[in-house]
């Protein structure tokens, strides 16, 4: 959420308009990796903790690259 806040803030109109549409879509995404990711746990008791696990890596991953996309455009904007 802080990664995100911080990228959004940087932007311009056009860019936080589009960083809005990926992320939107990258949350689809996340969602439908994570049920993919614990199908073969299906209503066992696993299940929620494969699709946790999932999540939080995918996560981990998104932070990095909206991170990585701050530091970026700041450095041409400055």
């Amino acid at each position: 959420n802080t990664a995100y806040k911080a990228l959004l803030s940087s932007l311009n109109e056009v860019g936080q308009k589009r960083l809005k549409i990926s992320q939107r879509a990258w949350t689809t995404f996340r969602d439908a990796q994570a049920d993919f990711d614990c199908h073969h746990f299906d209503g066992g008791s696993f299940e929620g903790l494969e699709r946790i696990g999932s999540m939080d890596q995918l996560t981990q991953a998104r932070t990095k690259r909206l991170l990585a996309d701050y530091k970026r455009f700041k450095e041409i904007f400055e």
